[in-house]
């Protein structure tokens, strides 16, 4: 299952709104079979069947249990607190532009951009420690368990990585001295290959950019741009606005698509489909709120694809390891 963060930026007049497009978005992954779910809720990295989870804490509203770590290290949200992901910006942070209706206060998508790409590489960073922290748990947890029915068997004396673990170590310390094959086992669950790479960001105000190569911002459907290997998507809501939010919440649904639909390949298509670009807001409103069958069943090679391509390569990272000769050797 693909996980890609999802971040509100901008006020709260337009959060409803985006947030029940998401929702429909998800709930049309789900129904088509895709695996691809949205983060629109700080993820909460879940222990199951020994895997290293992060999964969307919408329903999260209980305690968490003992063995659920909560990205921040905040111990309210330990507890269950849920927040979505927005991010309020400085004051000055906008821009005000001069356009036939008047003036128009808009954010500047290089800006734009720059905030979701720390944010990402902030988060997974957070997300990599936790990921960490289990993994030494553990490790530690399988080696006193070993070393307790050793005792119970015979009384054996305890071998040095045996001993640093029972005077208090450091947990780098105690890690260090255990089986590497073990450890490899345990750590293909969860390399960053699993961490969400990709944060599609939906900002309230219009947008903005000095490249003249794009569209003025009334026509921007969303823009993508990858930085250091990690995805950045773009979509303002504002030329999505109608003050129907049934219709609203469908154009933001359809645009959401449409830019999941270039995440994983697809180009723009000419058939009545969300990846058709609309050169007005009434053509958009005649697109389907759907992929043609030759976009959907390229965007499902292309996901289905890429997901065999992790696994591949966790299974190719396994099997080096298990043949890479020991230091000691």
């Amino acid at each position: 299952m693909r996980t890609i963060w999802f971040v509100y930026i901008g006020n709260n007049e337009y959060r409803d709104i985006v947030f029940n497009a998401y929702s429909e978005v998800n709930r049309y992954l789900a129904e088509n079979k895709l695996p691809i779910r949205l983060i629109f809720h700080f993820p909460v990295v879940k222990i199951e069947n020994s895997k290293v989870i992060v999964e969307n804490g919408e329903q999260m509203t209980k305690k968490l249990p003992e063995q659920n770590f909560h990205i921040g290290g905040n111990k309210d949200r330990l507890m269950g607190t849920v927040r979505d992901i927005v991010l309020e910006l400085k004051p000055g942070f906008t821009i005000t532009i001069e356009t036939d209706q008047g003036k128009v206060i808009a954010y500047p998508l290089e800006g734009i951009i720059d905030i979701l790409y720390g944010w990402l590489v902030k988060t997974r960073h957070e997300v990599s420690e936790i990921y960490e922290k289990y993994y030494r748990k553990k490790l530690l947890k399988e080696s006193r368990e070993k070393e307790n029915k050793q005792e119970e068997g015979q009384d054996k004396s305890l071998t040095k990585e045996t001993a640093e673990l029972k005077t208090g170590e450091s947990d780098t310390k105690e890690t260090e001295s255990l089986n590497k094959e073990r450890k490899e086992e345990i750590f293909e669950h969860f390399y960053e290959d699993d961490i969400p790479d990709t944060v599609i960001g939906v900002v309230s105000l219009p947008l903005v950019t000095r490249n003249p190569y794009l569209d003025f911002y009334e026509k921007f459907l969303g823009i993508q741009k990858q930085i250091s290997g990690l995805n950045i998507i773009v979509v303002s809501a504002s030329p999505f606005y109608h003050e129907n939010k049934l219709i609203f919440s469908e154009r933001l649904f359809k645009a959401i698509l449409h830019e999941l639909g270039h995440a994983f390949g697809l180009k723009h298509c000419s058939e009545n489909c969300v990846m058709n670009s609309p050169s007005t807001i009434e053509e958009w409103d005649s697109r389907i709120p759907d992929f043609c069958p030759k976009c959907f069943l390229e965007l499902k090679r292309n996901v289905e694809w890429k997901a065999n391509k992790r696994d591949n390569t966790s299974l190719q990272r396994r099997k080096e390891n298990r043949e890479s000769p020991s230091e000691d050797a």
